[in-house]
């Protein structure tokens, strides 16, 4: 499946936060699904919204009139889009209602319940994007007394597996999986982890990615 110039930066991004691990997913690859539907919308669009597709010191502009916001809320810009991407979770609610044109759509991908489930009953520690923010659950809740329906929640489950400590060490580093992670203070723990996940292929995790797309209620 092949990805306009658009997603560039998000691709590099993705794979920075990765740290060299690799990840197989059951079915397809939901972040190439994500992408692939965005552009699939973003045709027919007249401007287009992309919320926390990259990080904060990526070059994140494109010539194709998106408007790119980095890891700032939908509460930042104050135009119409008929498209809204969003690689952040799931945005205010109230926000979205706000900058979302009348006929417009939102298409989102965010982690849920059970993303790295193995570390969590490690570390025990509740990273920002876990419940309630971002489950299917959540998603249905924070819509309820809103303008918008769902159109669609998929899941999609998958392996990540990082090659060794180091790697998975660098992994947490730069990601959300564990809160407020300090590799120092974090030894014993990450011995755990190299105890109870180490298989063959390396540290083992499940991950879990949600693909949500919310429109007008009719």
């Amino acid at each position: 499946m092949q990805s306009s110039d658009r997603w560039k930066s998000t691709i590099e991004w993705w794979a920075s936060k990765r740290a060299g691990c690799v990840v197989e997913w059951d079915t397809e690859n939901p972040e190439w699904l994500f992408m692939s539907l965005a552009d699939q919308y973003a045709s027919s669009a007249r401007r287009v919204l992309q919320v926390g597709c990259c990080s904060e010191d990526t070059d994140c502009q494109t010539t194709d009139g998106s408007t790119w916001i980095k890891a700032k809320s939908a509460s930042d810009v104050d135009d119409t889009f008929d498209l809204i991407c969003s690689c952040a979770g799931l945005p205010v609610i109230e926000q979205l209602d706000r900058v979302l044109a009348a006929d417009g759509l939102v298409v989102g991908i965010t982690t849920s319940r059970l993303h790295y489930i193995e570390t969590q009953e490690i570390f025990r520690r509740t990273p920002e994007w876990m419940p309630p923010q971002c489950s299917i659950k959540a998603i249905s809740h924070a819509i309820e007394n809103s303008s918008f329906e769902i159109l669609m929640t998929p899941e999609y489950f998958g392996a990540s597996y990082c090659p060794d400590v180091d790697d998975f060490t660098k992994l947490l580093e730069t990601s959300a999986i564990a809160a407020d992670f300090d590799a120092s203070k974090d030894a014993e723990l990450i011995k755990d982890i190299h105890r109870k996940l180490m298989h063959e292929r390396g540290i083992r995790n499940t991950e879990h990615h949600v693909i949500y797309m919310l429109a007008r209620r009719s």
